[in-house]
């Protein structure tokens, strides 16, 4: 049986995530209306979030106590995916190459990780590799997304050969080796 291409969430878990991810950045200031087209605003917000990750529970406990303005309670297992959310990954990383089941990000400590966008692949905005990345990378089910948001900065071209054979011996090597993360999950 042949496996379904993954490589962004699907509508029903895209939905599910910024139902969560919405009002976490929301709740990291206050003040300030939330306008999810305002992309300068949104990595504000996250960058407050995934410094001091002391923020999710904080969130957590004012939206499920109703300490703040919501329409909203986070359930059991919703209140579990935005705590496993203290596990995210803010770095830059080289995006390297685009799988069936997402892309591969190597980050400055050797590790590569398969990610699948939450709105749309990482191969359908950037199809050009490698493209060095800033994003923040969160456990979601049985696999590693992105917040969905990017800095992106392009290699210069008369270098971008050589490093990237360099980069197909290093992935090469950590696959041998260590292998590609999936999962942001701990193991139990």
């Amino acid at each position: 049986m042949a496996r379904t291409k993954r490589n962004k969430l699907s509508q029903e878990e895209r939905e599910h995530f910024f139902g969560l991810l919405r009002p976490l950045l929301a709740y990291a200031d206050l003040d300030t209306p939330l306008d999810p087209a305002d992309t300068d605003d949104l990595n504000r917000r996250s960058a407050i979030v995934w410094e001091d990750t002391f923020i999710i529970e904080s969130c957590i406990y004012a939206t499920n106590h109703k300490k703040i303005e919501t329409q909203i309670t986070f359930s059991e297992e919703e209140c579990a995916i935005l705590r496993s959310w203290k596990q995210s990954k803010l770095d830059s990383y080289y995006l390297v190459a685009h799988q069936h089941y997402g892309s591969l990000l190597l980050n400055s400590q050797f590790q590569l990780y398969r990610v699948v966008g939450p709105n749309d692949s990482l191969e359908d905005l950037f199809p050009e590799t490698p493209v060095i990345l800033t994003t923040i990378l969160l456990p979601w089910k049985d696999v590693v997304v992105s917040n969905g948001l990017y800095t992106c900065s392009l290699l210069p071209e008369d270098k971008s050969d050589l490093l990237e054979r360099a980069l197909d011996v290093i992935c090469s090597r950590i696959i041998r080796n260590d292998g590609v993360i999936t999962s942001l999950r701990p193991v139990p």
